[in-house]
């Protein structure tokens, strides 16, 4: 769970800046100047993730549940259901607990009891499931392009394999958070109770945490994602002269574009997923391998970090809904119908302008048209 590194985080700010002599791993104490204007700042910048994130995860859900323009139940839109569940996961699970935190002040845990001690498992475990979700879901949307580029006449085939990848990431996000359920543990400190991990736990735990979800969902994104790109830009349509060409193959040339432009959206939303977790990463492995008193040591910084890393969740669908044209008819219909306007039509997907184009003209004027822009 990404609060652990502020757990962490603090025994080095004790160590380092206050002289605590008191040696758990796992003791929140705040700085003195935590309760201060940038204390309500923080809890502002959380309660505004967390509005935001419910907002656009639970849009995403509901347009593709819709399916109103008769388009939306497409693979890759399944993959980013995935991915939009664990981000609602990840919300729910971690950000009102942070703001808890703020709020009290302290990272005690007040529900006490059988009851306290199993909401306090599921948590943990939930929060650790949908963040490997997450990544999983990254590497499932580049395997979907990867396979709708490379094999364009096996849709079904395809269509098969990425429902079938999209369960292997939910049970592997499942097996990877299932030990927490049982190290997760009680522990009094101060006569005060904290939900923490077994510390004998933590390094192995961290170690697999950083290979499982640090380079290899990564290794897997860009491999997958530098083919699609060598197959979308660097091979060229076949055909000798523009006189010679096809009608199906400036059909293909203008599919070929469209499935540049989404492409780009789709590389756009990884971007922005892997750039939100990379200050964390850089705290996570300074805190368990370094722990040094830049990084690891200042409070800002892992406040930063946790805070970006939790805001993808918000980020990943709303930079969907503004990008995607689809997405942002369908916002466009719902804010008009929550204000009443009745006279509001929906636009209607039926041809796009590249594919009018193509039936309305010969196939010269379209190569002439295409070639330059290939």
């Amino acid at each position: 769970m990404m609060t652990e590194i502020f757990n962490q985080s603090d025994r080095i700010y004790n160590n380092t800046v206050l002289n605590s002599t008191f040696s758990s791993p796992h003791l929140p104490v705040f700085p003195p100047w935590i309760i201060t204007t940038e204390w309500g700042i923080k809890i502002a910048a959380y309660s505004i993730i967390l509005i935001a994130s419910v907002l656009s995860n639970t849009f995403v859900l509901y347009t593709v549940k819709k399916n109103a323009n008769g388009q939306m139940r497409t693979t890759s839109n399944f993959v980013l259901v995935s991915q939009s569940i664990s981000n609602l996961i990840i919300t729910l699970t971690c950000i009102p607990r942070m703001i808890g935190v703020f709020v009290v002040g302290s990272y005690s845990w007040h529900l006490h009891g059988t009851f306290g001690l199993y909401l306090c498992k599921i948590i943990y475990f939930l929060a650790d499931q949908g963040i490997a979700a997450s990544f999983l879901a990254t590497v499932v949307l580049s395997l979907d392009w990867f396979l709708a580029v490379m094999f364009p006449f096996k849709r079904r085939r395809n269509a098969k394999l990425t429902r079938y990848a999209i369960v292997l990431s939910w049970i592997t996000a499942t097996l990877y958070a299932g030990p927490v359920f049982f190290v997760t543990q009680f522990r009094q400190f101060f006569d005060e109770t904290f939900c923490v991990k077994s510390v004998e736990m933590i390094p192995v735990w961290n170690t697999i945490k950083i290979v499982l979800l640090g380079p290899l969902p990564l290794l897997l994104v860009v491999t997958l994602n530098l083919a699609v790109i060598a197959r979308l830009w660097c091979r060229r349509i076949p055909g000798t002269h523009p006189e010679g060409l096809s009608i199906g193959l400036a059909r293909a040339a203008i599919k070929r574009k469209k499935h540049r432009k989404a492409f780009r959206l789709l590389i756009a939303v990884i971007i922005i997923f892997y750039i939100c977790f990379l200050p964390y990463w850089i705290a996570f492995i300074d805190l368990t391998y370094f722990k040094t008193k830049e990084i690891s040591g200042s409070y800002q910084f892992m406040f930063t970090s946790v805070c970006l890393a939790y805001s993808s969740s918000a980020l990943t669908p709303s930079a969907l809904i503004l990008l995607c044209e689809k997405f942002r008819v369908e916002a466009v219909f719902i804010v008009r119908r929550m204000l009443g306007k009745r006279a509001f039509r929906r636009i209607a997907f039926v041809e796009t302008k590249t594919q009018t184009q193509t039936k309305n003209c010969n196939t010269n004027i379209c190569f002439e048209k295409l070639k330059y822009q290939l």
